[in-house]
């Protein structure tokens, strides 16, 4: 990632930082040089003015900063890309600017400027190629991920339109600490949603409704899947070893006496972005999220 991106992902934030750090200065050097003097200060005035501006930067990050990353509404524009995101792969923007590029992308690209807990949020994609005899995976998928801590550890719904079926299937996975877990269960076939091939590589709707404990996912305005947020991770995938060593640790909070290590990002706002592996390619051309 170039340092102009990261620069302009961060610019606002430096400002405003700035700006709360002039005027915490100004307090510092006005209001209580009646109080105390700071030629009585063990710190001298540089040294205060940079500690008074950690302070402010900080302040910023913890409270304002935050709060203005849970806007209620955001709008993908193409043309600022990549500006805000963060991403591990080849996730890319048409030459045209007119679709984002989803492909190889794993562990996948969030939205950093922003969080929620509560929302819903509509794409329009599309999957420009469909899997032949010779390939090993099907490319005609997206990942959707959600409640992202960071791109080691969310919620995702993969979508998957399978060609020789004429059928789609969502399938919930949860990233933690950068392992997967499938809780595929017994999906069966969804059907094709009234959507011909041409509407799938031109572009066609999903939503993602996120609202308490409860994710559901529409295709083409159509219900297709509920699924109850976990709590735990599955006791299959856990080691008796790794609790051990994480109560060694002292992290008796993540791994209870049953062994089952808790989801501790399931309750809290979280990055929402996309993510596709190896040759699996969609199109992203269009993408609104709403706070509810």
């Amino acid at each position: 990632m170039r340092a102009t991106y990261v620069i302009d992902a961060y610019k606002w934030d430096l400002v405003l930082a700035s700006l709360l750090f002039f005027a915490v200065a100004f307090l510092f050097h006005f209001i209580s040089l009646e109080v105390i003097s700071t030629s009585d200060l063990p710190l001298q005035p540089p040294l205060l003015n940079f500690i008074t501006w950690i302070l402010a930067y900080l302040l910023l990050r913890n409270v304002i900063f935050n709060t203005l990353r849970t806007r209620r509404r955001y709008v993908l524009d193409l043309k600022k890309w990549p500006a805000g995101w963060i991403w591990n792969g080849r996730v890319s923007c048409g030459p045209k600017k007119e679709s984002l590029i989803i492909t190889e992308a794993s562990p996948g690209c969030l939205l950093r400027t922003r969080v929620w807990k509560n929302f819903e949020m509509s794409v329009t994609t599309s999957f420009p190629r469909f899997k032949t005899a010779t390939d090993s995976i099907n490319p005609s998928k997206i990942g959707l991920v959600f409640r992202a801590e960071n791109l080691t550890n969310y919620y995702m719904f993969q979508v998957e339109y399978i060609q020789e079926e004429k059928s789609f299937k969502v399938n919930p996975h949860i990233l933690v600490n950068g392992n997967w877990e499938h809780w595929s269960g017994d999906l069966t076939p969804i059907g094709n949603l009234n959507l011909d091939e041409s509407s799938l590589k031109n572009g066609f709707e999903i939503i993602l409704h996120v609202n308490g404990n409860v994710a559901y996912t529409k295709i083409n305005n159509k219900s297709v899947i509920k699924w109850v947020l976990p709590s735990h991770s599955r006791p299959n995938n856990v080691v008796r070893q790794e609790k051990d060593d994480e109560k060694r640790r002292g992290n008796h909070d993540l791994l209870p006496d049953d062994g089952i290590p808790k989801l501790w990002f399931r309750d809290k706002p979280g990055m929402v972005g996309f993510r596709n592996f190896g040759h699996e390619q969609a199109l992203v051309k269009k993408m609104t999220i709403n706070k509810i």
